[in-house]
């Protein structure tokens, strides 16, 4: 799934689920890194769907429950 500028969506970082808005997506070879604002405030430069990629991830899941609550 690609999410686009200003897009909601659920990180786990660190083991911990947060709530966050994307700011900025760059483009890799093998896949999307989101840079996301987190909801206390914080920002993550590396967010990714794909694991691989980085250490803070993207749940699709629990982002599409999210945003189809509200």
């Amino acid at each position: 799934m690609i999410y686009q500028k200003g897009d909601t969506v659920i990180v786990k970082l660190n083991g911990t689920f947060r709530v966050g808005k994307v700011l900025k997506k760059t483009r890799l070879k093998r896949g999307l890194i989101y840079e996301v604002l987190l909801e206390n405030g914080k920002i993550v430069d590396r967010c990714s769907v794909n694991k691989d990629l980085s250490s803070c991830h993207i749940s699709r899941g629990l982002t599409k429950q999210f945003n189809n609550a509200n």
